[in-house]
């Protein structure tokens, strides 16, 4: 068996998915679990996962358990659902009774040999359930007495102590719990991200960082003071007057950039910006002669990093000003998974990895080329016929060799417009050179900052909710589950402590939103029969409020087998 570091990677991964998940998860359900206790709710159970326990311990009244599958948890609160009674009139139960003579076992299995010498009775009159004194026929019940069952003990829960016979505020704090944790954390992950960070000092023209494989990476260094752009003298880094964003912003050709090194003036090699196109869905290589793309943006397109675009629609494409005008007559994108955009390049085949060809297939018009690499992973490139093939069977070819002689290739996808681009915080174009300025420390500004990224995280994810119902090109089958989740956990992990903080926190406000939207099942269902109540002054009939909690769970759960189908699809390319 060998094991290569890949392994060790998706296992680092896994690890912190679990983390970040428990950490999400828990804090939520000890929201739950701390309003619920503070309100004197008896809780029986407190779970991380779902499933069978693969692990627990009991402190107070209250398990504390690890379930096998860690997707979810739950506190499980008398009084929470409508309960059966568990002993009834005409039932036979065994008593035993502690050192004051009071009820504190009732042993359902009267024939459990374990309890032989327990008091055998048959049930005449009963109250387990009232805020009064408890009792089976003549003996008196202890408050905290338990059921006995052949595998485990439940404790009893008098009226006050279950969730029912609780106040609506109280009942309210115990359900609202949950979310406002996980709007807690996020908070505080954005004031750690923002203290760390600091707050941009406008005022400075200071480099503090260049980031890796962007146009200014080894051209401007951190601690280059920027003097002038293209001639004109710089003074600051906001948007107004001479600064360095508005003369950034001016064109899109290119940065002659005089800086102060060392405390001497030099002016640098001309810098072309990275042009983003979000809507259409690629980064540009704007260095290199030709409108090259330097990667695509979204998952599953059939572009390729390096092909060279013709036309959109059938319009000549001579330059990226083209592109850009061309994006800015189509803001609105597609109108729906229909509304298909078609784009022209010119691509000449090349490999990702060294390795060998080990199998050349003809079908339908495309020649299907197998390369497969030292660790015995095969790799299949799409060539049209049109493109002639420039190896054979078993040649050995190294990473980055053309195979092909080149061909246009014609692709149709959908193009986002800002309703999509909104929620995603993007705008369908920007530029950039990859240079980030100072920062300074600020108290009051750290914290307005977490505000900042907290209201942003959340307008974003009113904004996708939003699109689920508006959009013709957002759907169901878009939405990330668990599987996705890792995938972006991942994602973020390589990107830095910063970008999985990020994460977290975004995560975190997600979880809280989603829980509080009016749907039976989910705490914003609870809520809203908490608000019926409070309007009507009435109860709602809690037998038909259980069956909707039932029945849409049982929905939800079926919504993320089919999310999580769609998230492995996507995972594998499919």
């Amino acid at each position: 068996m060998i094991i290569t570091l890949s392994f060790f990677s998706t296992i680092w991964n896994l690890i912190v998915f679990l983390l970040v998940l428990g950490l999400v998860i828990c804090l939520h359900e000890l929201g739950h679990l701390f309003f619920a206790k503070k309100a004197g709710i008896l809780c029986h159970e407190f779970s991380f996962g779902m499933g069978p326990r693969i692990w627990s311990i009991k402190k107070g009244e209250t398990i504390y358990s690890i379930r096998a599958i860690p997707f979810g948890g739950f506190v499980s609160m008398a009084g929470e659902e409508l309960e059966q009674e568990i002993v009834k009139i005409g039932d036979e139960v065994r008593l035993g009774f502690d050192e004051s003579n009071l009820v504190n076992r009732i042993v359902l299995n009267p024939k459990n040999l374990e309890y032989k010498d327990y008091l055998l009775v048959k049930v005449e009159n009963l109250d387990l359930r009232s805020d009064k004194a408890l009792f089976i026929n003549e003996y008196e019940v202890k408050q905290d007495a338990f059921y006995v069952f052949d595998k485990n003990l439940l404790q009893i829960a008098p009226l006050n102590r279950r969730f029912s016979g609780k106040s609506k505020w109280q009942r309210f704090l115990a359900t609202f719990g949950g979310p406002l944790m996980n709007f807690v954390l996020a908070f505080v992950i954005y004031l750690i991200i923002a203290f760390s960070m600091g707050v941009p000092d406008i005022s400075s023209t200071i480099i503090s960082e260049v980031a890796v494989d962007s146009p200014a990476e080894g051209v401007i260094l951190p601690g280059d003071k920027i003097i002038s752009i293209n001639g004109v003298l710089v003074e600051s880094w906001g948007e107004n007057g001479n600064s360095i964003s508005s003369e950034l912003a001016k064109t899109i050709e290119g940065y002659t950039i005089v800086v102060e090194r060392d405390n001497q003036l030099i002016t640098l090699e001309e810098i072309k910006p990275q042009l983003i196109f979000y809507g259409l869905g690629f980064t540009s290589k704007s260095d290199e002669e030709g409108l090259i793309i330097e990667r695509p943006l979204y998952i599953n397109s059939e572009l390729l990093s390096g092909d060279k675009i013709i036309s959109f629609n059938g319009i000549i494409m001579n330059s990226w000003n083209d592109l850009i005008d061309f994006s800015n007559d189509n803001l609105a994108g597609s109108l729906d998974k229909d509304d298909l955009f078609k784009i022209t390049v010119y691509r000449e085949t090349s490999v990702s990895q060294s390795g060998v060809i080990s199998q050349i297939r003809n079908l339908d018009g495309y020649n299907y080329v197998s390369l497969t690499d030292d660790s015995g992973e095969v790799t299949i490139y799409k060539m049209l016929e049109s493109e002639s093939l420039l190896i054979s069977v078993d040649d050995l070819v190294e990473k980055g060799q053309v195979i092909g002689t080149g061909a246009n290739y014609d692709f149709e996808y959908v193009i986002y417009g800002e309703d999509v681009l909104s929620a995603m915080n993007v705008s369908a174009f920007s530029s950039r050179i990859g240079i980030s300025g100072t920062t300074k420390f600020s108290f009051f500004g750290a914290i307005a900052n977490s505000f900042v990224l907290f209201k942003s995280a959340a307008l974003s994810i009113f904004g996708t909710l939003g699109l689920l119902f508006t959009s013709n090109l957002i759907g169901i089958s878009d939405l990330s589950g668990f599987v996705g989740i890792f995938s972006m956990t991942s994602q973020a992990a390589s990107q830095g402590i910063i970008t999985l903080l990020s994460f977290i926190g975004l995560l975190s406000v997600n979880l809280g939103i989603l829980n509080l939207l009016p749907i039976p099942a989910l705490d914003g269902g609870r809520i809203v029969f908490i608000g019926y109540e409070a309007i009507t002054k009435k109860k709602p009939n809690q037998k038909l409020e259980n069956w909707l909690h039932t029945i849409v769970f049982f929905l939800l759960i079926a919504l993320m087998i089919y999310v999580t189908y769609n998230d492995i699809l996507r995972l594998i390319g499919v």
